[in-house]
């Protein structure tokens, strides 16, 4: 398992870095499929790693995850609540994301930590069709959210 996820960051390297000028539409990359979140991890972490216990994470294989629509709204699960949106992309690979309807049931710290990762979400790339990062700001600063195709 350490060995997939250490090549999945590999192949990401190249991505972490600032935003590009590339005009690049990430709308074709996220639209119409459904992303599982893997991780997150810092750009100079060598691994994925999970803030709360990584129990509660594999246990809750329906949630953690986001679907994006071509009329710019997207849902989402975390553990318990649903949530839905608007999302945006402007000039390459900017991104973001507002949550517009969330009912904050959630409980645990991963939960909670997923969706204030999607509320402070601005960068968005793919390195190929199955593996889309997320980069957003926290209060540890940028961070990244690393998702594959559910």
């Amino acid at each position: 398992m350490k060995t997939k996820i250490l090549f999945i960051l590999l192949a990401i390297l190249p991505f972490l870095g600032g935003c590009s000028d590339n005009e690049d539409d990430i709308k074709e990359l996220i639209v119409g499929k459904t992303w599982r979140l893997v991780g997150f991890y810092e750009k100079n972490d060598n691994e994925i790693h999970f803030t709360d216990d990584e129990t509660i994470f594999n246990n809750n294989k329906d949630g953690f995850y986001l679907k994006f629509n071509q009329d710019s709204t997207f849902y989402g699960k975390g553990v318990k609540d649903a949530f839905n949106g608007k999302w945006k992309n402007e000039n390459g690979y900017n991104l973001s994301m507002n949550i517009t309807n969330e009912s904050e049931d959630e409980e645990l710290d991963i939960a909670i930590e997923y969706i204030n990762a999607i509320k402070g979400a601005y960068s968005c790339r793919g390195t190929d069709e199955n593996i889309m990062v997320i980069k957003y700001k926290s209060s540890q600063g940028d961070r990244y959210m690393l998702y594959r195709i559910k």
